[in-house]
């Protein structure tokens, strides 16, 4: 922003020097204080133009460092407040564009690392709010899409691990919501 180009020309800064520490130094912030707002203010942002590339353009970051203790640094997030609306105010998104790919990509994650202990943290789930409901919201299923690859891909299962125990496994953590 233009605001930022005067701070730059006054500090004697450039843009790989203008890092979070140099940002509370100037503004006198602390971590507890160092808000969106605060930085939508600094940057001259508003709601549709916060992006992940204007973040990491702001922190310095590249795609291998954009993990979740990273953003919840910068926006001063816990575990308990990690909703999937805070990471959609976070990334722009709204329910449509909300895909596995998008999220794999906002965490760093493949599919070795899909895991359900993962998605649990990622949306603070527990193992009696694990719906199918909440498994068709996250991935953007209804009903007539939800097949059998759909599930292996979910679970991580191959054909050698689709077997007898392996299903009554699955019901037995799902209490028969796959049947529904």
């Amino acid at each position: 922003s233009e605001f930022q180009k005067v701070i730059e020309d006054i500090y004697g800064l450039d843009k790989a020097s203008w890092t979070r520490s140099v940002i509370e130094d100037i503004y006198g912030l602390d971590k507890a204080s160092w808000t969106r707002s605060v930085i939508e203010d600094i940057y001259g942002l508003d709601k549709a133009s916060w992006t992940r590339s204007v973040i990491e353009d702001s922190y310095g970051l590249d795609k291998a460092s954009w993990t979740r203790s990273v953003i919840e640094d910068i926006y001063g997030l816990d575990k308990a407040s990690w909703t999937r609306s805070v990471i959609e105010d976070i990334y722009g998104l709204d329910k449509a564009s909300w895909t596995r790919s998008v999220i794999e990509d906002s965490y760093g994650l493949d599919k070795a690392s899909w895991t359900r202990s993962v998605i649990e943290d990622i949306y603070g789930l527990e193992k009696a709010s694990w719906t199918r409901s909440v498994i068709e919201d996250i991935y953007g299923l209804d009903k007539a899409s939800w097949t059998r690859s759909v599930i292996e891909d979910i679970y991580g299962l191959d054909k050698a691990s689709w077997t007898r125990s392996g299903r009554s496994s699955i019901s037995q953590r799902l209490k028969g919501l796959l049947l529904l």
